[in-house]
């Protein structure tokens, strides 16, 4: 952002992400005959805190509905579902203070947490002065990232904690969806020689260590302070035990390049500052650079970069081919002209 200051476009979603939660998603959670509106999370807010400071957050979530007590530093948040306590503890014991605590509030119709607010900013946020890219702060941030998906390689899972639905586990029928996709082969039929090409290479995959995964590692989910250092990351909710490095297609998405005018472009642009190599290169140079450097001294970069890579693919494919693409393309929706838009520049333009 230019400003420091939200977009009405952006608020405007946050306005439409509430009314989808309240009007449509809790009502299908709740039992029969029972009813839950923002008005009742905000009163329910303002008693369990004893303060009438309490406003939603700027970045809702889509089966969530967060409050913000700035004067008592609390966030409070309503959900669908309860979190899975053994994903957060595992998180903790992972990551430690970067992954906020959370704290069950009953006597709601909702699940309820409390927790403290994380310091910095959402990553999303920041001021991107139109007239130089922040490089230095932005390379505090990707190896501070790359330290933390590192830090799960420390920490391998066993083979058992796979579910048969993981992206891991359930990849030979996704790419063999996307490779017989006729409507893909005709947008552009290099997505298919691409799911040929990681069949082939799917074998690697169980070469890896199973690690606890974030299913959505973006930007969004990220907190930095303003030297760009890695202050938290949120959103657990639905992590679970994939091959490491499936979880790194936010990285690309979040630091690398940038969705304009419906078009994925990387940050292709002269580095300066002594570089002469563009700000992707400059980003993600150090960003591979100091995960190899953090990860356990087992697993070398030469044995298991190639293995890694194909991680990272199979993880942008299940991040972009949503909602009907594997099966079909439909150029009139949205939707599916972002995500292959997304797809083929991260996917076949890298």
């Amino acid at each position: 952002m230019e400003e420091n200051q939200l977009s009405e476009a952006w608020l405007a979603q946050e306005r439409e992400m509430i009314a989808n939660f309240f009007n449509k998603l809790v009502p299908q959670t709740l039992n029969r005959g029972a009813t839950c509106t923002a008005q009742d999370c905000d009163d329910f807010a303002r008693r369990t805190l004893q303060t009438e400071h309490v406003r939603p957050v700027d970045n809702q979530g889509a089966t969530s509905y967060t409050l913000i007590c700035l004067d008592q530093e609390k966030i409070i948040q309503f959900r669908l579902k309860r979190f899975q306590d053994d994903v957060l503890t595992l998180a903790h014991q992972i990551y430690g203070d970067l992954v906020p605590t959370v704290t069950a509030i009953a006597g709601f119709p909702l699940p309820v947490y409390l927790s403290t607010v994380i310091p910095g900013q959402i990553h999303i946020f920041q001021t991107f002065p139109s007239e130089a890219y922040p490089l230095n702060r932005q390379l505090v941030t990707v190896t501070d990232v790359a330290r933390f998906v590192a830090r799960s390689a420390h920490w391998p899972q066993p083979e058992s904690s796979y579910a048969a639905t993981s992206w891991t586990k359930s990849a030979r029928l996704t790419l063999t969806t996307l490779e017989q996709n006729h409507d893909l082969k005709r947008f552009d039929p290099r997505f298919s020689q691409k799911a040929t090409s990681l069949l082939q290479q799917l074998i690697l995959l169980d070469t890896l260590p199973p690690v606890l995964s974030h299913s959505d590692f973006v930007e969004i989910n990220m907190f930095v302070d303003p030297e760009g250092s890695l202050t938290g990351v949120i959103d657990f909710e639905d992590a679970q035990t994939e091959a490491f490095g499936m979880c790194l297609f936010g990285v690309y998405e979040s630091f690398f390049g940038v969705m304009r005018y419906g078009k994925w472009t990387f940050f292709d642009q002269d580095a300066g500052n002594g570089y002469d190599k563009s700000v992707w290169d400059v980003l993600e140079t150090a960003f591979w650079d100091t995960l190899w450097d953090a990860m356990p001294p087992t697993i070398s970069r030469s044995q298991y970069e190639e293995a890694v890579m194909v991680a990272l693919e199979i993880g942008m494919v299940n991040r972009y081919f949503v909602r009907g693409l594997l099966e079909g393309v439909d150029e009139e929706n949205q939707g599916h002209r972002i995500s292959l838009e997304f797809a083929r520049g991260m996917l076949l333009d890298r």
